[in-house]
Protein backbone atom coordinates (compact mmCIF):
# COMPACT_ATOMS: atom_id res chain seq x y z
CA UNK A 1 0.00 0.00 0.00
CA UNK A 2 1.77 3.35 -1.08
CA UNK A 3 1.29 6.37 1.43
CA UNK A 4 1.04 8.66 -1.04
CA UNK A 5 -1.74 7.05 -2.36
CA UNK A 6 -3.89 6.75 0.77
CA UNK A 7 -2.53 9.89 2.17
CA UNK A 8 -6.06 11.42 0.71
CA UNK A 9 -9.33 11.71 1.73
CA UNK A 10 -11.81 11.05 -0.43
CA UNK A 11 -16.40 11.79 0.18
CA UNK A 12 -17.77 9.89 -2.54
CA UNK A 13 -21.77 11.11 -2.81
CA UNK A 14 -24.79 8.54 -3.93
CA UNK A 15 -28.18 9.43 -4.43
CA UNK A 16 -29.72 5.98 -4.29
CA UNK A 17 -33.33 7.16 -5.95
CA UNK A 18 -31.61 9.80 -7.77
CA UNK A 19 -33.75 8.32 -11.15
CA UNK A 20 -36.64 8.36 -9.28
CA UNK A 21 -36.42 11.88 -7.76
CA UNK A 22 -35.86 13.12 -11.61
CA UNK A 23 -38.94 11.82 -12.84
CA UNK A 24 -40.72 13.00 -9.51
CA UNK A 25 -39.42 16.25 -10.13
CA UNK A 26 -40.72 16.94 -13.97
CA UNK A 27 -44.50 14.48 -13.20
CA UNK A 28 -47.41 16.64 -12.64
CA UNK A 29 -48.59 14.23 -10.07
CA UNK A 30 -45.75 15.41 -7.72
CA UNK A 31 -46.13 18.99 -7.68
CA UNK A 32 -46.46 21.26 -4.37
CA UNK A 33 -49.84 22.71 -6.32
CA UNK A 34 -53.07 20.67 -7.31
CA UNK A 35 -52.33 19.70 -10.34
CA UNK A 36 -54.11 16.63 -13.09
CA UNK A 37 -52.49 13.51 -13.24
CA UNK A 38 -51.90 11.26 -16.33
CA UNK A 39 -55.17 9.54 -17.18
CA UNK A 40 -53.13 6.49 -19.31
CA UNK A 41 -50.37 4.82 -18.74
CA UNK A 42 -47.98 4.94 -21.58
CA UNK A 43 -49.86 8.21 -22.74
CA UNK A 44 -47.77 11.45 -21.82
CA UNK A 45 -50.81 13.91 -22.14
CA UNK A 46 -52.82 14.73 -19.38
CA UNK A 47 -56.21 17.07 -19.38
CA UNK A 48 -57.76 19.19 -16.35
CA UNK A 49 -60.53 17.22 -15.50
CA UNK A 50 -58.87 14.05 -13.78
CA UNK A 51 -57.71 14.90 -10.39
CA UNK A 52 -55.61 12.60 -7.67
CA UNK A 53 -54.07 12.46 -4.44
CA UNK A 54 -50.65 12.72 -5.07
CA UNK A 55 -49.42 11.05 -2.49
CA UNK A 56 -50.75 7.65 -3.58
CA UNK A 57 -49.27 7.63 -7.62
CA UNK A 58 -47.33 4.26 -7.77
CA UNK A 59 -44.17 5.22 -9.73
CA UNK A 60 -41.36 3.01 -11.59
CA UNK A 61 -38.48 3.81 -13.48
CA UNK A 62 -37.60 1.20 -16.28
CA UNK A 63 -34.41 0.66 -18.10
CA UNK A 64 -34.05 -1.76 -20.95
CA UNK A 65 -37.89 -2.70 -19.94
CA UNK A 66 -37.44 -4.19 -16.48
CA UNK A 67 -37.71 -1.61 -13.28
CA UNK A 68 -35.02 -0.12 -12.69
CA UNK A 69 -36.28 2.53 -9.17
CA UNK A 70 -39.83 2.16 -7.79
CA UNK A 71 -41.45 4.69 -5.27
CA UNK A 72 -43.04 3.58 -1.96
CA UNK A 73 -46.48 3.23 -3.48
CA UNK A 74 -45.07 0.70 -6.44
CA UNK A 75 -43.54 -1.48 -4.00
CA UNK A 76 -46.16 -1.65 -1.71
CA UNK A 77 -48.13 -2.93 -4.73
CA UNK A 78 -45.82 -5.44 -5.06
CA UNK A 79 -43.04 -3.46 -7.97
CA UNK A 80 -39.52 -4.36 -7.40
CA UNK A 81 -36.79 -4.26 -9.37
CA UNK A 82 -35.71 -6.19 -12.31
CA UNK A 83 -39.74 -7.12 -13.11
CA UNK A 84 -40.77 -6.57 -16.55
CA UNK A 85 -43.32 -4.56 -17.53
CA UNK A 86 -46.44 -6.78 -18.12
CA UNK A 87 -45.66 -8.80 -14.76
CA UNK A 88 -45.55 -5.04 -13.57
CA UNK A 89 -49.16 -3.63 -15.24
CA UNK A 90 -50.48 -6.97 -13.95
CA UNK A 91 -50.18 -5.94 -10.68
CA UNK A 92 -50.70 -2.56 -10.69
CA UNK A 93 -52.37 -0.82 -13.54
CA UNK A 94 -52.58 2.06 -12.93
CA UNK A 95 -48.14 2.34 -12.29
CA UNK A 96 -46.77 5.07 -14.20
CA UNK A 97 -44.47 3.24 -16.03
CA UNK A 98 -41.06 6.28 -16.92
CA UNK A 99 -37.75 5.65 -18.87
CA UNK A 100 -34.39 6.55 -16.95
CA UNK A 101 -33.05 9.48 -18.01
CA UNK A 102 -29.31 8.73 -17.76
CA UNK A 103 -28.32 12.87 -19.10
CA UNK A 104 -30.65 14.33 -16.75
CA UNK A 105 -29.12 12.44 -13.99
CA UNK A 106 -25.26 13.14 -15.05
CA UNK A 107 -26.28 16.96 -15.61
CA UNK A 108 -27.97 17.05 -12.46
CA UNK A 109 -24.74 15.72 -10.59
CA UNK A 110 -22.88 17.82 -12.37
CA UNK A 111 -24.78 20.91 -11.51
CA UNK A 112 -24.43 19.81 -7.91
CA UNK A 113 -20.57 20.29 -8.22
CA UNK A 114 -20.97 23.45 -8.27
CA UNK A 115 -22.03 23.85 -4.80
CA UNK A 116 -19.16 21.02 -3.68
CA UNK A 117 -16.43 23.63 -5.50
CA UNK A 118 -16.96 25.69 -2.28
CA UNK A 119 -15.57 23.41 -0.64
CA UNK A 120 -13.05 21.90 -2.68
CA UNK A 121 -11.62 22.14 -6.87
CA UNK A 122 -10.87 18.47 -6.74
CA UNK A 123 -14.24 16.86 -8.06
CA UNK A 124 -14.61 14.66 -10.01
CA UNK A 125 -17.92 12.44 -11.50
CA UNK A 126 -18.08 8.56 -12.39
CA UNK A 127 -21.59 6.47 -13.09
CA UNK A 128 -23.34 8.13 -11.00
CA UNK A 129 -20.98 9.30 -7.96
CA UNK A 130 -19.48 12.22 -6.93
CA UNK A 131 -16.18 13.04 -5.24
CA UNK A 132 -14.30 15.11 -3.29
CA UNK A 133 -10.82 14.97 -2.53
CA UNK A 134 -10.76 17.13 0.69
CA UNK A 135 -7.70 16.28 2.39
CA UNK A 136 -6.49 20.39 1.79
CA UNK A 137 -9.72 21.78 2.93
CA UNK A 138 -9.88 20.38 5.99
CA UNK A 139 -8.43 23.23 8.11
CA UNK A 140 -9.61 26.03 6.10
CA UNK A 141 -13.32 24.43 7.17
CA UNK A 142 -12.66 23.47 10.65
CA UNK A 143 -12.08 19.59 10.56
CA UNK A 144 -13.50 16.76 9.02
CA UNK A 145 -16.79 16.90 10.60
CA UNK A 146 -17.87 20.63 9.92
CA UNK A 147 -16.64 20.13 6.16
CA UNK A 148 -19.06 17.36 5.75
CA UNK A 149 -21.58 19.02 7.85
CA UNK A 150 -21.35 22.20 4.97
CA UNK A 151 -21.61 19.78 2.20
CA UNK A 152 -24.57 18.18 2.99
CA UNK A 153 -26.49 21.62 2.71
CA UNK A 154 -26.38 20.79 -1.20
CA UNK A 155 -28.61 18.26 -0.20
CA UNK A 156 -31.22 19.41 1.49
CA UNK A 157 -34.22 18.00 -0.59
CA UNK A 158 -35.22 15.65 2.07
CA UNK A 159 -36.31 13.37 -1.07
CA UNK A 160 -33.12 12.44 -1.82
CA UNK A 161 -31.61 9.35 -0.25
CA UNK A 162 -28.41 10.41 -0.06
CA UNK A 163 -25.54 7.52 0.86
CA UNK A 164 -22.08 9.26 1.34
CA UNK A 165 -18.96 7.25 2.55
CA UNK A 166 -15.39 8.70 3.30
CA UNK A 167 -12.12 6.59 2.69
CA UNK A 168 -8.57 7.29 1.77
CA UNK A 169 -9.01 5.96 -2.19
CA UNK A 170 -11.47 7.27 -4.50
CA UNK A 171 -12.63 3.68 -5.32
CA UNK A 172 -13.11 2.29 -1.91
CA UNK A 173 -15.06 5.35 -1.08
CA UNK A 174 -17.23 4.67 -4.23
CA UNK A 175 -17.72 1.36 -3.42
CA UNK A 176 -18.36 1.65 0.59
CA UNK A 177 -21.14 3.97 -0.41
CA UNK A 178 -22.97 2.15 -2.81
CA UNK A 179 -23.20 -1.37 -1.36
CA UNK A 180 -22.10 -0.60 2.94
CA UNK A 181 -24.58 -0.28 4.81
CA UNK A 182 -22.40 1.47 8.15
CA UNK A 183 -19.07 0.96 9.76
CA UNK A 184 -18.16 2.14 13.28
CA UNK A 185 -17.72 6.18 12.85
CA UNK A 186 -13.95 7.40 14.37
CA UNK A 187 -13.70 8.78 17.95
CA UNK A 188 -15.26 12.56 17.60
CA UNK A 189 -17.63 12.06 14.59
CA UNK A 190 -20.25 10.68 16.44
CA UNK A 191 -23.00 13.24 15.53
CA UNK A 192 -26.47 12.99 14.06
CA UNK A 193 -25.73 13.95 10.85
CA UNK A 194 -22.89 10.81 10.55
CA UNK A 195 -25.75 8.22 11.29
CA UNK A 196 -25.50 7.31 7.40
CA UNK A 197 -22.08 7.99 6.90
CA UNK A 198 -19.41 5.14 5.90
CA UNK A 199 -15.86 5.79 7.16
CA UNK A 200 -12.66 3.80 6.18
CA UNK A 201 -10.53 7.30 6.50
CA UNK A 202 -7.53 5.25 8.09
CA UNK A 203 -5.59 2.91 5.71
CA UNK A 204 -5.07 -0.41 8.53
CA UNK A 205 -8.68 -0.15 8.26
CA UNK A 206 -9.40 -0.01 4.92
CA UNK A 207 -9.40 -3.96 3.63
CA UNK A 208 -11.51 -4.56 7.29
CA UNK A 209 -14.04 -2.03 5.51
CA UNK A 210 -14.06 -3.67 2.05
CA UNK A 211 -14.48 -7.31 3.15
CA UNK A 212 -17.81 -7.60 3.29
CA UNK A 213 -18.81 -5.30 0.07
CA UNK A 214 -20.82 -7.46 -2.79
CA UNK A 215 -18.86 -8.22 -5.70
CA UNK A 216 -21.45 -6.87 -8.03
CA UNK A 217 -19.52 -3.58 -8.28
CA UNK A 218 -16.81 -5.69 -10.28
CA UNK A 219 -19.49 -5.28 -13.04
CA UNK A 220 -18.75 -1.99 -14.26
CA UNK A 221 -15.35 -3.21 -14.73
CA UNK A 222 -15.34 -6.19 -16.74
CA UNK A 223 -14.63 -6.06 -20.32
CA UNK A 224 -16.93 -8.68 -22.16
CA UNK A 225 -20.25 -10.81 -21.38
CA UNK A 226 -18.35 -13.24 -20.73
CA UNK A 227 -16.23 -11.65 -17.88
CA UNK A 228 -20.26 -10.28 -16.46
CA UNK A 229 -21.07 -14.08 -16.90
CA UNK A 230 -18.16 -15.47 -14.92
CA UNK A 231 -18.71 -12.64 -12.24
CA UNK A 232 -22.43 -13.85 -11.96
CA UNK A 233 -21.28 -17.38 -12.16
CA UNK A 234 -19.00 -17.10 -8.74
CA UNK A 235 -21.01 -14.93 -6.83
CA UNK A 236 -24.75 -17.60 -7.47
CA UNK A 237 -23.04 -20.79 -8.23
CA UNK A 238 -20.42 -20.85 -5.47
CA UNK A 239 -21.12 -18.19 -2.61
CA UNK A 240 -18.20 -16.21 -3.52
CA UNK A 241 -20.30 -12.87 -2.50
CA UNK A 242 -18.18 -10.61 -1.05
CA UNK A 243 -14.77 -8.82 -1.95
CA UNK A 244 -13.04 -11.02 0.64
CA UNK A 245 -13.92 -14.27 -0.58
CA UNK A 246 -12.24 -12.81 -4.06
CA UNK A 247 -9.28 -11.93 -2.53
CA UNK A 248 -8.69 -15.45 -1.27
CA UNK A 249 -8.85 -16.83 -4.73
CA UNK A 250 -5.56 -17.04 -7.13
CA UNK A 251 -5.14 -13.56 -9.10
CA UNK A 252 -3.97 -15.69 -11.84
CA UNK A 253 -7.15 -17.30 -12.13
CA UNK A 254 -9.11 -14.17 -11.38
CA UNK A 255 -7.47 -12.46 -14.10
CA UNK A 256 -8.55 -14.85 -16.57
CA UNK A 257 -11.70 -15.29 -15.64
CA UNK A 258 -12.67 -11.75 -14.81
CA UNK A 259 -10.05 -9.34 -16.65
CA UNK A 260 -7.09 -7.24 -15.54
CA UNK A 261 -9.75 -4.29 -15.41
CA UNK A 262 -11.28 -6.55 -12.51
CA UNK A 263 -7.96 -6.97 -10.36
CA UNK A 264 -7.09 -3.26 -10.92
CA UNK A 265 -9.54 -1.61 -9.89
CA UNK A 266 -9.48 -4.09 -6.25
CA UNK A 267 -6.02 -2.65 -5.99
CA UNK A 268 -7.18 0.57 -6.52
CA UNK A 269 -9.59 0.44 -3.61
CA UNK A 270 -6.87 -0.70 -1.29
CA UNK A 271 -4.18 1.71 -2.59
CA UNK A 272 -1.81 -0.47 -4.01
CA UNK A 273 -1.97 1.19 -7.55
CA UNK A 274 -2.69 4.43 -8.71
CA UNK A 275 -6.12 5.67 -9.93
CA UNK A 276 -5.73 9.04 -11.07
CA UNK A 277 -8.67 11.11 -11.82
CA UNK A 278 -9.74 14.47 -14.14
CA UNK A 279 -11.07 16.95 -12.20
CA UNK A 280 -14.09 18.37 -13.41
CA UNK A 281 -14.70 22.06 -15.10
CA UNK A 282 -17.35 23.98 -14.29
CA UNK A 283 -19.43 25.47 -17.57
CA UNK A 284 -19.88 28.99 -18.78
CA UNK A 285 -22.21 30.62 -18.57
CA UNK A 286 -25.26 28.88 -16.22
CA UNK A 287 -27.36 26.95 -18.28
CA UNK A 288 -29.89 24.39 -16.54
CA UNK A 289 -32.11 22.42 -18.62
CA UNK A 290 -35.02 19.92 -17.83
CA UNK A 291 -36.92 17.80 -20.02
CA UNK A 292 -40.51 16.92 -18.83
CA UNK A 293 -41.98 13.29 -18.98
CA UNK A 294 -45.58 14.87 -19.90
CA UNK A 295 -47.18 17.34 -22.18
CA UNK A 296 -47.44 20.64 -19.48
CA UNK A 297 -50.68 22.51 -20.89
CA UNK A 298 -50.93 25.01 -18.30
CA UNK A 299 -48.43 27.03 -17.03
CA UNK A 300 -49.21 26.31 -13.50
CA UNK A 301 -47.59 23.03 -14.03
CA UNK A 302 -44.39 24.51 -14.49
CA UNK A 303 -44.07 26.23 -11.33
CA UNK A 304 -42.50 23.19 -9.75
CA UNK A 305 -39.87 22.05 -11.90
CA UNK A 306 -38.99 26.06 -12.45
CA UNK A 307 -38.62 26.45 -8.61
CA UNK A 308 -36.27 23.50 -8.70
CA UNK A 309 -34.33 24.77 -11.14
CA UNK A 310 -33.98 28.64 -9.65
CA UNK A 311 -32.94 26.55 -6.56
CA UNK A 312 -30.11 24.78 -8.33
CA UNK A 313 -28.78 27.74 -10.30
CA UNK A 314 -28.75 29.77 -6.75
CA UNK A 315 -26.84 27.00 -5.09
CA UNK A 316 -24.45 26.90 -7.55
CA UNK A 317 -23.99 30.88 -7.52
CA UNK A 318 -23.80 31.03 -3.68
CA UNK A 319 -20.64 28.68 -4.86
CA UNK A 320 -18.77 30.84 -6.25
CA UNK A 321 -20.36 33.92 -4.63
CA UNK A 322 -21.64 35.86 -7.53
CA UNK A 323 -25.36 36.59 -8.20
CA UNK A 324 -27.67 37.58 -11.46
CA UNK A 325 -29.71 40.24 -12.00
CA UNK A 326 -31.80 38.61 -14.84
CA UNK A 327 -33.00 35.38 -15.62
CA UNK A 328 -34.87 33.96 -18.24
CA UNK A 329 -36.63 30.64 -18.58
CA UNK A 330 -37.12 28.73 -22.00
CA UNK A 331 -39.93 26.81 -23.05
CA UNK A 332 -39.68 24.12 -25.62
CA UNK A 333 -43.20 23.35 -27.53
CA UNK A 334 -44.70 19.89 -28.69
CA UNK A 335 -44.70 21.72 -32.16
CA UNK A 336 -40.76 22.46 -32.23
CA UNK A 337 -41.91 25.98 -33.01
CA UNK A 338 -40.33 28.86 -31.87
CA UNK A 339 -39.21 29.04 -28.11
CA UNK A 340 -41.45 31.01 -25.70
CA UNK A 341 -39.70 33.21 -23.10
CA UNK A 342 -40.33 34.45 -19.34
CA UNK A 343 -37.48 37.15 -18.19
CA UNK A 344 -36.92 37.51 -14.55
CA UNK A 345 -35.20 40.80 -13.49
CA UNK A 346 -33.65 42.34 -10.55
CA UNK A 347 -32.59 45.61 -9.48
CA UNK A 348 -29.42 44.25 -7.59
CA UNK A 349 -27.38 41.29 -7.79
CA UNK A 350 -28.88 38.26 -6.13
CA UNK A 351 -28.10 34.79 -5.43
CA UNK A 352 -31.33 34.03 -3.32
CA UNK A 353 -33.83 31.57 -4.28
CA UNK A 354 -36.35 32.92 -2.39
CA UNK A 355 -36.74 36.80 -3.85
CA UNK A 356 -36.48 34.62 -8.03
CA UNK A 357 -39.20 32.47 -7.14
CA UNK A 358 -41.06 35.00 -5.68
CA UNK A 359 -40.62 36.57 -9.64
CA UNK A 360 -41.49 33.15 -11.01
CA UNK A 361 -44.61 32.54 -9.42
CA UNK A 362 -46.02 36.36 -10.31
CA UNK A 363 -44.99 35.91 -14.23
CA UNK A 364 -45.91 32.56 -14.23
CA UNK A 365 -49.13 33.21 -13.59
CA UNK A 366 -49.66 36.02 -16.16
CA UNK A 367 -48.16 33.42 -18.84
CA UNK A 368 -50.36 31.64 -21.34
CA UNK A 369 -48.81 28.21 -23.36
CA UNK A 370 -49.66 28.69 -26.93
CA UNK A 371 -48.56 24.98 -26.99
CA UNK A 372 -48.00 22.44 -24.27
CA UNK A 373 -44.36 22.58 -23.03
CA UNK A 374 -42.10 19.07 -23.18
CA UNK A 375 -38.80 20.63 -22.34
CA UNK A 376 -37.71 24.27 -19.85
CA UNK A 377 -34.45 25.72 -19.71
CA UNK A 378 -32.77 28.47 -17.23
CA UNK A 379 -30.58 30.46 -18.81
CA UNK A 380 -28.43 32.37 -16.62
CA UNK A 381 -26.95 36.91 -17.07
CA UNK A 382 -24.04 37.64 -16.70
CA UNK A 383 -22.75 36.47 -13.27
CA UNK A 384 -20.55 39.16 -11.28
CA UNK A 385 -18.80 38.74 -8.26
CA UNK A 386 -21.34 39.57 -5.21
CA UNK A 387 -19.98 42.47 -2.40
CA UNK A 388 -19.65 40.39 0.62
CA UNK A 389 -20.78 42.32 3.33
CA UNK A 390 -21.13 41.14 7.51
CA UNK A 391 -24.34 39.86 8.68
CA UNK A 392 -26.26 42.45 11.13
CA UNK A 393 -27.27 41.11 14.97
CA UNK A 394 -30.31 43.75 14.74
CA UNK A 395 -32.65 44.89 11.79
CA UNK A 396 -31.46 48.23 10.33
CA UNK A 397 -31.20 50.81 6.85
CA UNK A 398 -29.64 47.67 5.14
CA UNK A 399 -32.50 45.26 5.87
CA UNK A 400 -35.42 47.96 5.43
CA UNK A 401 -33.91 48.35 1.76
CA UNK A 402 -33.62 45.03 0.73
CA UNK A 403 -37.20 44.31 1.80
CA UNK A 404 -38.33 47.55 0.33
CA UNK A 405 -36.53 45.54 -3.07
CA UNK A 406 -37.94 42.94 -2.96
CA UNK A 407 -40.98 44.37 -2.64
CA UNK A 408 -40.83 46.89 -5.83
CA UNK A 409 -39.22 43.74 -7.82
CA UNK A 410 -42.84 42.02 -7.10
CA UNK A 411 -45.14 44.94 -7.95
CA UNK A 412 -42.93 45.16 -11.12
CA UNK A 413 -43.37 41.42 -11.67
CA UNK A 414 -47.12 41.57 -11.21
CA UNK A 415 -47.87 45.67 -12.40
CA UNK A 416 -45.57 45.09 -15.55
CA UNK A 417 -42.21 47.33 -15.66
CA UNK A 418 -43.83 50.28 -17.46
CA UNK A 419 -46.31 50.52 -14.34
CA UNK A 420 -44.31 51.82 -11.44
CA UNK A 421 -42.04 55.08 -11.86
CA UNK A 422 -40.09 57.08 -10.18
CA UNK A 423 -39.60 61.20 -10.07
CA UNK A 424 -36.20 61.91 -11.13
CA UNK A 425 -35.09 65.54 -11.20
CA UNK A 426 -33.89 67.52 -13.99
CA UNK A 427 -31.31 70.33 -14.10
CA UNK A 428 -33.45 72.68 -15.25
CA UNK A 429 -35.30 75.68 -12.69
CA UNK A 430 -38.36 75.34 -14.93
CA UNK A 431 -40.87 73.23 -12.70
CA UNK A 432 -42.76 71.96 -15.42
CA UNK A 433 -38.93 70.60 -16.90
CA UNK A 434 -37.43 70.07 -13.52
CA UNK A 435 -38.33 66.39 -13.12
CA UNK A 436 -39.58 63.66 -15.27
CA UNK A 437 -40.51 60.11 -14.85
CA UNK A 438 -38.59 56.92 -14.97
CA UNK A 439 -38.83 53.18 -13.83
CA UNK A 440 -38.80 52.02 -10.18
CA UNK A 441 -35.39 51.52 -9.05
CA UNK A 442 -35.20 50.46 -5.55
CA UNK A 443 -31.68 51.06 -5.17
CA UNK A 444 -31.83 54.98 -5.91
CA UNK A 445 -35.01 55.52 -3.52
CA UNK A 446 -34.14 57.08 0.19
CA UNK A 447 -35.13 55.50 3.36
CA UNK A 448 -38.13 57.53 4.62
CA UNK A 449 -38.28 58.55 8.20
CA UNK A 450 -41.89 58.27 9.78
CA UNK A 451 -42.89 60.85 12.95
CA UNK A 452 -46.15 59.83 14.37
CA UNK A 453 -46.14 63.58 14.89
CA UNK A 454 -48.22 66.22 12.63
CA UNK A 455 -45.40 67.90 10.44
CA UNK A 456 -44.77 71.76 11.21
CA UNK A 457 -45.25 73.05 7.29
CA UNK A 458 -44.89 76.44 8.34
CA UNK A 459 -41.20 75.23 10.16
CA UNK A 460 -40.31 73.49 7.35
CA UNK A 461 -40.84 76.51 4.72
CA UNK A 462 -39.68 78.64 6.86
CA UNK A 463 -36.43 76.75 8.14
CA UNK A 464 -35.48 76.22 3.61
CA UNK A 465 -36.64 79.55 3.41
CA UNK A 466 -33.58 80.95 5.62
CA UNK A 467 -31.25 78.92 2.67
CA UNK A 468 -31.93 81.55 -0.16
CA UNK A 469 -29.52 78.89 -1.94
CA UNK A 470 -31.98 76.26 -2.00
CA UNK A 471 -35.04 78.32 -3.04
CA UNK A 472 -38.48 76.92 -2.03
CA UNK A 473 -39.62 73.76 -1.56
CA UNK A 474 -41.23 71.64 -4.35
CA UNK A 475 -43.99 70.42 -4.30
CA UNK A 476 -44.63 66.62 -5.20
CA UNK A 477 -47.96 66.86 -6.39
CA UNK A 478 -47.76 68.94 -9.86
CA UNK A 479 -51.27 69.80 -11.68
CA UNK A 480 -51.08 68.55 -15.36
CA UNK A 481 -51.43 72.37 -16.05
CA UNK A 482 -51.48 75.49 -13.57
CA UNK A 483 -54.84 76.17 -12.41
CA UNK A 484 -55.87 80.23 -12.95
CA UNK A 485 -57.04 81.82 -9.86
CA UNK A 486 -59.07 84.63 -8.62
CA UNK A 487 -57.48 87.50 -6.54
CA UNK A 488 -59.78 88.98 -4.04
CA UNK A 489 -58.46 92.26 -1.80
CA UNK A 490 -55.06 91.63 -2.89
CA UNK A 491 -55.05 87.82 -2.20
CA UNK A 492 -55.24 84.93 -4.24
CA UNK A 493 -58.45 82.98 -3.73
CA UNK A 494 -59.01 79.01 -4.50
CA UNK A 495 -61.83 77.91 -3.06
CA UNK A 496 -61.42 80.22 0.10
CA UNK A 497 -58.74 82.69 0.62
CA UNK A 498 -54.88 81.62 0.73
CA UNK A 499 -52.42 83.68 2.84
CA UNK A 500 -48.82 83.83 1.86
CA UNK A 501 -46.24 82.13 4.01
CA UNK A 502 -43.23 81.62 1.98
CA UNK A 503 -41.58 83.71 -1.11
CA UNK A 504 -41.59 85.12 -3.80
CA UNK A 505 -38.58 82.82 -5.46
CA UNK A 506 -38.19 84.75 -9.11
CA UNK A 507 -37.58 82.09 -11.95
CA UNK A 508 -36.21 83.73 -15.04
CA UNK A 509 -35.16 81.39 -17.80
CA UNK A 510 -36.02 80.24 -21.35
CA UNK A 511 -35.03 82.79 -22.89
CA UNK A 512 -32.87 81.07 -25.30
CA UNK A 513 -35.47 78.86 -26.52
CA UNK A 514 -37.47 82.21 -27.67
CA UNK A 515 -39.78 81.75 -24.68
CA UNK A 516 -39.26 84.19 -21.54
CA UNK A 517 -40.03 82.48 -18.50
CA UNK A 518 -40.78 85.18 -15.58
CA UNK A 519 -42.49 83.89 -12.66
CA UNK A 520 -42.71 84.84 -8.98
CA UNK A 521 -43.13 81.46 -6.88
CA UNK A 522 -44.78 81.11 -3.46
CA UNK A 523 -46.54 78.91 -0.98
CA UNK A 524 -49.92 79.84 0.17
CA UNK A 525 -52.05 77.75 2.81
CA UNK A 526 -55.70 77.60 3.01
CA UNK A 527 -57.84 77.61 5.99
CA UNK A 528 -57.15 74.05 6.46
CA UNK A 529 -54.00 74.20 6.56
CA UNK A 530 -53.37 72.61 2.69
CA UNK A 531 -50.27 74.39 1.16
CA UNK A 532 -50.07 75.01 -2.11
CA UNK A 533 -47.62 76.42 -5.24
CA UNK A 534 -48.50 78.94 -6.77
CA UNK A 535 -46.95 81.58 -9.08
CA UNK A 536 -47.66 85.16 -10.90
CA UNK A 537 -47.00 85.91 -14.17
CA UNK A 538 -44.22 89.20 -14.04
CA UNK A 539 -45.00 90.32 -17.58
CA UNK A 540 -48.73 89.58 -17.92
CA UNK A 541 -51.09 92.39 -19.50
CA UNK A 542 -53.55 94.86 -18.24
CA UNK A 543 -56.42 92.15 -19.83
CA UNK A 544 -54.95 89.08 -18.21
CA UNK A 545 -54.51 91.04 -15.00
CA UNK A 546 -57.54 89.05 -12.79
CA UNK A 547 -55.99 85.85 -13.87
CA UNK A 548 -52.08 87.01 -13.59
CA UNK A 549 -51.87 84.19 -10.75
CA UNK A 550 -51.58 80.21 -11.01
CA UNK A 551 -51.92 77.66 -8.98
CA UNK A 552 -49.36 74.71 -10.08
CA UNK A 553 -49.18 71.63 -7.39
CA UNK A 554 -50.11 70.75 -3.69
CA UNK A 555 -48.02 69.32 -1.22
CA UNK A 556 -48.66 66.24 0.71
Amino acid sequence: MSKAITDKIWVSFYINNLALWIAQQSLPQFNKQSLPEIPQLGSPHFTEQSQHENSQVPLAIHEHGLVYQANHQALVAGIYPGLGKASALSRCPQLLWIARDPQAESQYLSEQCWWLSRFTPHLCQEDGFLLAEVSRSLKLFGGLQALVQQMLVGFSDPQLCLKIAIACTARAAIWLSRWQTRLPSPKGNEHPDFKNIVFAQEPSTLRQALETIDINCLLSHTETNRQSLNLRMLRDDLALSTLKSLWDLPRKGLRQRLGAKVLLAMDQALGQEADPRTWLEIPEPLRLHRELSFWAEESSHLFKLGQTLIEQACTQLKARKQGLMAITFEFHHRDHGPLSFIKLGMQALCDEARRWCALWEEHLAKTVLREPVIAVSLLGGIAQDMPQASACLFPGPTLNRQLQTSLFERLQARLGRRSMFRIVSIADHRPELAQMLCEMNPDTTSDDKSDDKKPDHHKTVAMLSNNQALGLPRPIWFFDRPIPIQVRSDHPYWQGPLSIVAGPERIETGWWEGQWFARDYFIASDQDDVLYWLYRNRHSTLDQASHQWFIQGCFG
